[in-house]
């Protein structure tokens, strides 16, 4: 019985007293799209955890599941903005967003093999509401306002399509 306790004894201290190698993996967190219909591609993703990863370690892929009808982000280029809690990483392409939804895949190379797909909506680009455009500010003075070309520049347009309530009085 005593022979057999040994063995286990020191297989038992060799992996107690062996220093472990710290399996640490980036994590990637939620994404926000930096970038609008129209523009160049551009979206963030927060890192989770404090360790310290390399841009070159993480790949734009194509995405395992791809969904029929969805474009996917093939390729595009990803550094690391910020550092330690604050760390991002932003992925980024030339061409720019035509599609309303997009999907992309990241893929860490370097260490556990983390594969991470996300499927974004685009917002729109903010337009200015019409009438905006080359409106001049109010004159402080009302009664010089009423007088002369200033005041028909200054009149609001009317609108181009009918309202809403007379599109559906005609409708119905």
């Amino acid at each position: 019985m005593k022979t057999r306790r040994i063995p286990l004894a020191i297989a038992v201290a060799t992996a107690l007293l062996t220093p472990t190698t710290a399996a640490y993996a980036a994590a990637l967190g939620e994404i926000a799209a930096l970038s609008a219909l129209g523009e160049r591609f551009r979206a963030e993703i927060r890192l989770v955890g404090n360790e310290t990863v390399q841009a070159g370690c993480f790949r734009v892929v194509a995405p395992a599941s791809a969904a029929p009808g969805i474009p996917a982000l093939d390729g595009g280029r990803v550094s690391i903005a910020g550092h330690g809690a604050n760390a991002r990483l932003v992925v980024s392409e030339d061409r720019t967003v035509s599609d309303p939804v997009i999907q992309l895949a990241l893929e860490n190379v370097c260490e556990a093999r983390l594969r991470r797909e996300y499927t974004l909506l685009m917002p729109f680009t903010a337009a200015s509401p019409a009438g905006t455009l080359g409106t001049a500010a109010p004159e402080r003075n009302p009664a010089a306002a009423r007088t002369g070309p200033a005041a028909q520049r200054s009149a609001p347009a009317k609108p181009t399509r009918p309202s809403a309530r007379k599109a559906a009085a005609r409708t119905w």
